[in-house]
């Protein structure tokens, strides 16, 4: 048995619905094409185009969104190595430390 019947044989199903819907996709994006291009060659073209395009395209934005969720759990390490005391009476100045609890006594009058 080749090596790629090897790696397709447990996903049998799999492998059949994606070929499927590349075919339904390639058929959709001809007719569409002719449709706005009145041309088959341009048409096959497009159609036959526009999936390597969107390939790299899904490419770069799974790229951005494991940039992102790594950003995200960066931020929520540094966090749980520094945790900060939460509460009422404390806030934060411009430049991110925490200034002294406010008392919610009462307020002096100005003369």
């Amino acid at each position: 048995m080749s090596r790629f019947r090897q790696i397709i044989a447990p996903h049998r199903q799999l492998a059949a619905k994606t070929l499927s819907y590349f075919t339904m996709h390639i058929t959709v994006a001809a007719l569409v094409a002719y449709a706005v291009t009145g041309s088959w060659q341009a048409a096959l073209a497009l159609s036959l185009i526009e999936p390597m395009v969107q390939s790299v395209a899904y490419f770069l934005h799974e790229r951005f969104w494991a940039a992102r969720a790594n950003r995200t759990a960066d931020a929520l390490s540094i966090r749980r190595q520094h945790p900060q005391p939460e509460g009422e009476g404390y806030r934060r100045n411009h430049g991110g430390e925490r200034d002294q609890p406010r008392h919610a006594g009462p307020v002096a009058a100005h003369p």
